[in-house]
């Protein structure tokens, strides 16, 4: 009997982990749902926040405040060397949008202030660039990581979405989903 009590035991200790494993992996904060959305062709509704401006002014911005433009929401940090790498294509995405009468907003992600305004001069930002010091803005829209993009239309919904450092082909499909709202 009591060779088989230790591979009981050691079994319920195994699967005991698992299962805290899974739980902790579930309740980790990080959503799909945007993804979900996206993959299925439905565009999910942008959350909207207030939050702080990153500049020297200060201020504040309210997304909802955007309603009736394209918007390319762009969470980055100045850490983030995949952010470095893009910043030439958010700026050309920038560019693109203003074209139309759109913009990209920037969202600090785990960053502080006098870094990310060092960013947007080293590298030319001429957008809005938010605070998000509680990642409340990060967490409604599912961010992970950084950089992360999300192309919000002008009807407040999430049209595409590129979790990673977006590329040319990401930006000719941006282009792509401006041309056919015309």
């Amino acid at each position: 009997m009591r060779r088989f009590v230790w591979p009981a035991v050691f079994s319920t200790v195994v699967v005991a982990f698992l299962v805290l494993l899974a739980v902790g992996i579930s309740d980790s904060g990080y959503s799909t749902s945007l993804d979900s959305a996206i993959a299925q062709g439905r565009p999910a509704k942008a959350p909207d926040a207030t939050t702080s401006l990153l500049t020297v002014q200060g201020g504040r911005l309210d997304l909802a405040d955007y309603r009736g433009r394209f918007v390319l929401v762009n969470f980055f940090a100045s850490w983030c060397t995949a952010c470095q790498v893009e910043a030439p294509l958010i700026n050309h995405a920038e560019r693109m949008l203003r074209a139309d009468g759109g913009t990209v907003i920037g969202v600090n992600y785990q960053d502080n202030d006098p870094a990310d305004i060092s960013y947007a001069h080293e590298y030319h930002v001429s957008y809005p660039l938010l605070g998000d010091p509680n990642q409340t803005l990060a967490s409604a829209y599912g961010v992970n990581g950084v950089p992360e993009s999300f192309l919000v239309s002008p009807a407040g919904r999430v049209i595409a979405l590129n979790r990673g450092e977006i590329t040319g082909a990401w930006v000719n499909l941006v282009a792509s989903d401006l041309k056919s709202a015309s």
